[in-house]
């Protein structure tokens, strides 16, 4: 058919891309079409804790291992791994044939310096490269060692200081990057196979076409609400609980009213003003979703106290355009009852991954969904009471030790470890959940997008492994 010569793109906190190719297939003919609310400007593994970009990354670059519903560790990046008997040292031996980008391989020189940076020297007692293989010892047992390189954050990433992207192993380099659209392009062309995939940003209902004769291939990453009929009666559908909750953050420094706000916006109305359409959810009445250890179903304990005036007038930072005239008249209201001065900003594609990596400053509100793809419970709360990356105005150190704690636990922790934090993230009023989805995924019928762990893979699916 062709043969695609790929020229790199980016690299650094957020995005990945590349530049095009030239064929004589149809145009269009194997690429993927996904649409978006908003079009990241960069892409780097330290943000995969962003939904969006956890996504690309999941195409662009691999972790050393990955662990499926049987709970078994594979690698697709090494040839050779084992752990020993004494549970703290492991030998590593890199593919060296892949690349992330031409004239950079996956040496064993580069696993070590990799290693390296992904462990202290307290941690490490002996690294060392016989130039094919990579042998590692630690100063103790490391048993959470497969798990934390199994995690997307710690994925081997090539880092080129003039580029703000990054190039990695997987399947995918980065094509083109605008304000409007994103493309990835496949490494190595296969007719049988995604060669493109093509990030839209949704403007109106026109966005999930293509083409008059072609819908979006993945519509999943829009609000459900605004899933076109046409989707849904013609694409398969699959049913799932996500382990994601709608939450409002108060990133308020003023205590008092933070509490005074946390307590007088009302969950339901609240809801049915941002999305009226909204129908597959469940309330929830904890930060962490029900379906994980510690999450629970109903509504949290609210005691609005009645009129009182805030001196300060904060901001709501909100994504959504269809819903801003709504939300202007709901705080107008609240302002009118309670006192409570709110003005809606409507913000575009930066701001909203400045407020995703926590690096947005100053007081607001706004409301986020955080999942947990992964089970971790540590990554879940780790965007709020990590301190290396908390909520910009969460100053809490016994959030931080309960935090502290929470690492060490391993993918188990004690439901009462879970339960403080909880109760520490709800006395502090920095958090206000506000629904979780049960959502419902649409692929279209010809593609099977579903690997051996289904929820995992619909959310967020490896578009490598497609068959065309």
């Amino acid at each position: 058919m062709c043969s695609l010569h790929s020229i790199f793109v980016r690299i650094s906190l957020i995005l990945v891309v590349f530049i095009s190719s030239s064929c004589t297939t149809k145009q269009g003919e194997n690429d993927w079409y996904v649409l978006l609310m908003a079009i990241p400007n960069k892409i780097a593994v330290q943000s995969a804790d962003v939904n969006i970009i956890s996504y690309i990354l999941t195409q662009t670059h691999r972790t050393l291992f990955q662990r499926k519903n049987d709970l078994k560790y594979t690698s697709e990046i090494l040839s050779e791994w084992s752990r020993f008997e004494n549970g703290k040292t492991f030998k590593l031996c890199p593919k060296v044939s892949l690349k992330f980008m031409d004239g950079h391989f996956f040496t064993a020189e580069y696993l070590l310096d990799f290693l390296q940076a992904k462990f202290s020297d307290k941690q490490i007692s002996k690294i060392q490269s016989n130039g094919s293989c990579v042998t590692i010892e630690f100063s103790s047992k490391r048993e959470d060692f497969f798990e934390f390189l199994s995690d997307l954050k710690n994925a081997p990433t090539l880092k080129v200081r003039s580029l703000d992207y990054e190039f990695g192993l997987g399947d995918y380099d980065i094509e083109k990057m605008s304000g409007s659209e994103l493309s990835l392009k496949r490494k190595d062309f296969d007719k049988n196979k995604v060669n493109r995939i093509v990030f839209k940003k949704y403007e109106d209902p026109s966005s999930f076409w293509v083409s008059p004769e072609r819908l979006v291939d993945d519509p999943n990453r829009v609000s459900l609400e605004l899933i076109p009929d046409e989707v849904k009666s013609s694409y398969r559908s699959y049913r799932i609980n996500q382990l994601q909750v709608a939450l409002i953050i108060l990133n308020i420094q003023n205590a008092d009213d933070r509490k005074l706000i946390y307590n007088c916006i009302n969950i339901e109305k609240f809801r049915s003003e941002f999305s009226p359409d909204l129908k597959e959810y469940s309330d929830v009445k904890t930060v962490i979703p029900f379906g994980m250890k510690g999450g629970s179903q109903g509504r949290i304990d609210q005691v609005c106290e009645g009129r009182r005036f805030i001196g300060k007038r904060y901001t709501f930072l909100n994504w959504k355009t269809a819903s801003q005239v709504r939300l202007e008249k709901y705080f107008k209201d609240l302002e009118r009852k309670n006192g409570l001065l709110v003005s809606v900003k409507l913000i575009g594609a930066d701001e909203l991954l400045r407020v995703a990596e926590n690096k947005m400053t100053g007081d607001y509100l706004t409301l986020i969904g955080v999942d947990s793809l992964t089970g971790s419970y540590s990554d879940f709360y780790g965007f709020f009471i990590d301190k290396k990356r908390n909520l910009p105005q969460l100053r809490e150190p016994s959030l931080f030790r309960l935090f502290e704690d929470l690492s060490k636990a391993g993918r188990s922790p004690p439901i009462a470890l879970i339960a403080k934090i909880e109760e520490g993230l709800k006395n502090g009023h920095y958090v206000l959940p506000i629904f979780q989805p049960n959502r419902t995924f649409y692929y279209p019928r010809k593609y099977d997008v579903v690997e051996t762990d289904r929820d995992s893979s619909l959310q967020t699916p490896n578009i490598g492994l497609i068959n065309l």
